[in-house]
């Protein structure tokens, strides 16, 4: 009976500690599974930080380049505006001269008729 006793006794032992140890390496791999987890965790964390720095990156070099090209436009605009205005001014001048010329051909033209007339009165 002690015989038996103790072999039940050891049996038991053996039992507990191998669930004991089951357990324990159950505990070590949900262990290992959450570090698992925790790292995926981090480097999709690491990945969307990265994603979104290159996403404002990208937004302030395309707002950059919007108002440098806003600025290239309005000093554009600004230079075939002036070119605009001078070409009228040339085309003002031009037009004056060529009124003045026009009066001055007229008034010639009213001169040499008047003496042309006076010619032929006098013959």
């Amino acid at each position: 009976k002690e015989e038996v006793q103790a072999s039940v006794d050891r049996s038991a032992r053996e039992t507990r500690d191998l669930l004991g140890s089951v357990t324990e390496g159950r505990r070590e791999e949900l262990l290992e599974r959450e570090r698992f987890q925790q790292s995926l965790l981090e480097e999709s964390r690491r990945q969307y930080d990265e994603w979104e720095s290159l996403s404002k990156d990208v937004r302030r070099r395309v707002d950059d380049m919007d108002a440098r090209s806003t600025r290239a436009s309005g000093e554009a605009i600004s230079k075939t505006d002036a070119a605009i205005g001078r070409i009228q001014g040339d085309i003002d001048d031009v037009e004056a001269r060529l009124a003045a010329e026009v009066r001055a051909a007229v008034a010639d033209i009213r001169d040499a008729e008047e003496r042309l007339a006076r010619g032929v009165d006098a013959s």
